[in-house]
């Protein structure tokens, strides 16, 4: 191999920055904080751009044309800043700009946002026309982000004396401790429905009485927990509210039938248990005066959680042992695998499904009992387990000839291509290698292909190392 071709599947990492490269850098991170830049991405999109310039010829071919990755220069970017003492990118506020965010603390102030996060998004659309006017007068001024905007409003809000936290006054912690025991004594279904009530209660508290406001006003998250942990003091058990007893009642009841063999599966229970609870939620919806006090709707999965948990103790079968009769059916699927009579396990599985679901049917019309159908990740495992068992060589775990030739050539391929970001050289190595496989008729998952590249990645550098050479060959 010539030594360009060598040069160019190098796989040694570009660690070392030039002083060349460094004063790159420093002239974007100072040409962003002048206004040449509106985003951080473009000035590092420029970066690149001059240091692939460098590479090659004044780096002694030693970087090829892949040059830096986008995410090494960008944190190159973020260290250089902090060396040069700018802990701000753009770090002048211009007098128009404070002008703004002055009038909204002075908002916040008067208690006209709820938190800073409200007065940053107002204060967002009236920056921006600031900054379209300088612009039109022709000094550029780049755009200020979110979290820029907000940062700088919290820094002027704690210099005007408004504190992100405060204490609880007394007459909130009145109205705080009147919340909590009114859910522990079930007026409200669950922690958020009364963290909604005592919001509102807190809103009346701060109109009918202005002497009780203290700076902003108490966000809902903050109340929720609060309440959480003073109706805990109390007593309060989050599970031990989750159903009340008419819910209780239905779910024992699908529970019941589950295990009398009324379901087919837990979820067909589930799906019931969902059903009523949500026509009894309906039917409190229309009796109760306000929405809030309705019980609360579960999920499919907490509904299905809690009917597996209460129909155990009730007499439901855990992982049924496979009887004789099934094992030959899933045998004879396995021995199909290893024979080649399927393309893979997950094909077999679909088939021993439909002959256990006719073996089922079979045994109930000859009067035999119910049997709860298997689900097909049980019959995969278990085609897997039994195929295993027989000792032969299945599933495919050995790589033929042809298929490390393929694979090698992909390494190459991989190798030469792996610092150009925008051809996702990992996904489409795994793709790539697993269509050319399916074309030597071999099946192997893309996920499978890449770690078999990054196998054979590794242990041709490690071979390069043993032998001294600072790069290898495939």
């Amino acid at each position: 191999m010539s030594p360009e071709a060598r040069g160019q599947l190098t796989e040694r990492p570009l660690v070392w920055w030039t002083a060349e490269e460094l004063a790159v850098v420093d002239r974007a991170v100072k040409a962003l904080i002048g206004g040449r830049f509106d985003s951080v991405a473009k000035a590092v999109a420029s970066c690149r751009s001059e240091l692939l310039r460098l590479s090659g010829p004044a780096r002694g071919g030693h970087a090829g044309q892949l040059g830096r990755a986008w995410l090494t220069v960008y944190r190159k970017f973020l260290h250089r800043r902090h060396e040069l003492g700018v802990y701000e990118f753009y770090e002048g506020w211009t007098a128009p700009e404070l002008t703004v965010l002055d009038r909204y603390v002075r908002l916040l102030k008067k208690g006209r946002f709820t938190n800073i996060n409200e007065a940053a998004s107002a204060a967002r659309a009236e920056l921006a026309r600031v900054h379209r006017a300088r612009q039109v007068h022709g000094r550029p001024v780049p755009r200020r982000s979110p979290g820029a905007i907000f940062s700088k409003l919290v820094r002027l809000a704690r210099a005007a004396g408004i504190a992100g936290r405060r204490r609880w006054t007394a007459d909130e912690e009145r109205v705080l401790s009147q919340t909590a025991r009114a859910l522990l004594k079930r007026r409200y279904p669950n922690l958020r429905v009364a963290a909604l009530a005592c919001r509102d209660a807190l809103a009346r508290l701060r109109r009918e009485r202005p002497g009780a406001k203290v700076g902003l006003a108490r966000g809902l998250s903050g109340i929720r927990d609060r309440i959480g942990r003073r109706a805990r003091e109390l007593g309060w058990s989050w599970a031990a509210a989750r159903w009340d007893a008419a819910g209780l009642r239905i779910l024992d009841g699908c529970a019941r039938r589950l295990v009398s063999g009324g379901y087919a599966t837990a979820h067909d229970a589930a799906s019931e248990c969902c059903e009523k609870l949500r026509q009894t939620q309906a039917r409190s919806a229309n009796v109760k005066r306000s929405p809030r006090t309705a019980p609360s709707l579960r999920t499919y999965k907490t509904i299905l959680t809690y009917i597996l948990r209460r129909s155990r103790p009730m007499g439901r079968t855990v992982c049924r042992r496979w009887t004789p009769e099934e094992d030959r059916i899933v045998s004879s699927f396995a021995r199909g695998v290893i024979e080649g009579r399927f393309s893979d396990a997950p094909v077999a599985t679909q088939a021993c499904l439909r002959a256990l679901a006719e073996f089922q049917g079979q045994r109930r019309q000859a009067g035999s009992g119910h049997m709860e159908p298997r689900t097909a990740p049980a019959v995969y495992s278990r085609i897997c387990a039994l195929a295993h068992g027989t000792g032969e060589r299945w599933p495919k775990t050995g790589w033929t000839d042809e298929e490390l030739r393929a694979c090698r050539r992909w390494v190459r391929r991989y190798v030469r291509h792996r610092m150009v970001r925008r051809l996702r050289p990992w996904s489409t190595v795994g793709e790539g290698l697993q269509e050319e496989l399916e074309r030597l008729k071999c099946h192997r998952s893309a996920e499978a292909c890449r770690q078999y590249v990054w196998r054979e990645w590794r242990r041709q550098r490690k071979t390069s190392e043993q032998s001294g050479r600072g790069d290898f060959n495939d």
